[in-house]
């Protein structure tokens, strides 16, 4: 796992904390800035399987 990789998992993590949503601790545009790096990031990430289907992702376990 590279670089990249560890930090969009801290960046996943950071997003998904239930505590965060309670404090409030990331303003608006925080929030919508990370959402948009990590959703670019797992489009361009040959590796992720986040935005696929559940029949896209079968077939990738097929193969």
């Amino acid at each position: 796992m590279n670089t990249e990789d560890k930090l969009m998992l801290k960046v996943d993590r950071l997003l998904s904390h239930d505590a965060l949503n309670q404090r409030n601790i990331l303003n608006n545009w925080e929030r919508q800035f990370l959402t948009s790096v990590l959703a670019i990031y797992r489009r361009i990430n040959k590796y992720s399987l986040v935005g696929l289907s559940p029949k896209q992702k079968n077939a990738t376990y097929n193969i």
